[in-house]
């Protein structure tokens, strides 16, 4: 960046994306946000740009953060309507059976409900975040 007019170059736009990723999209946040922490995680930033690109390729739902543009659901909900139907996930395949019980699938949402109500999950879960917490703000 010379600071002449048409002295902004492709290379100066590049270190701006560069900025941008490693203070706002890949930052670091909270109370162990610090210079040490930003530090080690500036090298990874060009490998979490390429899975973000690739997964938005793969999944479509990031489409609204790519465009300067009003959101349309309707197209958004037809773009994961139409990645569900080519997966083919649950189209019914006739001849197929299983034969052992190995073989079969276990059914883990009934599985994982039952595990949540009846182990405790739940109550844990519960017990580690509730905490006493101030009425009052000190500053």
């Amino acid at each position: 960046m010379t600071g002449h007019p048409l002295g902004f170059l492709p290379i100066d736009k590049g270190q701006e994306h560069n900025i941008k990723d490693t203070k706002v999209t890949f930052g670091t946040r909270g109370l162990n946000a610090s210079w040490a922490l930003m530090k080690k995680t500036s090298p990874a930033i060009p490998t979490l740009r390429a899975v973000r690109k690739h997964t938005e390729l793969q999944i479509r739902t990031l489409r609204r953060g790519l465009h300067h543009s009003d959101p349309l659901k309707e197209k958004d909900i037809e773009i994961l309507h139409n990645a569900y139907i080519a997966s083919n996930i649950h189209t019914y395949q006739d001849g197929r059976e299983v034969k052992t019980k190995a073989d079969g699938t276990m059914d883990v949402v009934t599985k994982g409900s039952l595990n949540i109500l009846t182990k405790g999950t739940l109550a844990r879960w519960w017990n580690n975040r509730s905490y006493v917490r101030a009425p009052q703000e000190i500053w």
